[in-house]
């Protein structure tokens, strides 16, 4: 699977970890689409290592979870589930991020003009 399937939403649920068994474990987080009409709320599980992703992260945050698409057959039914992989905050929809403040500040800054007159033009090379 070449493409990256991504969610963007409200995050409105988040389970504690869910300890399975001592080589298992599973958190499920819950997101809204935030579609007026037709709203969606898709659930979302973190499973083993990426449990802890979760941590930081509030009900109301806007975020973009990627995700693969999970399947199996059980006595004759069949499964399917999200497995998100990352989670990331949506800082240009959340109110406590301004876009002026996420403007990137310049990486090189220009020496004061007086400390031209510091430095000798003569270079031995």
């Amino acid at each position: 699977m070449s493409e990256i399937n991504s969610f963007t939403g409200k995050l409105i649920v988040i389970d504690e970890t869910n300890v399975i068994s001592e080589r298992f474990q599973k958190r499920q987080i819950v997101i809204d689409d935030m579609n007026e009409q037709y709203p969606q709320t898709i659930p979302f599980d973190f499973v083993q290592d990426k449990c802890d992703l979760v941590l930081g992260y509030n009900l109301g945050d806007i975020v973009t979870v990627n995700y693969n698409i999970r399947g199996n057959e059980y006595n004759g039914k069949y499964y399917v589930n999200l497995q998100a992989w990352s989670i990331n905050k949506n800082r240009a929809a959340d109110p406590a991020f301004p876009e002026s403040r996420q403007e990137a500040e310049p990486i090189v800054k220009m020496l004061p003009s007086s400390m031209d007159d510091e430095f000798d033009d003569d270079i031995p090379f």
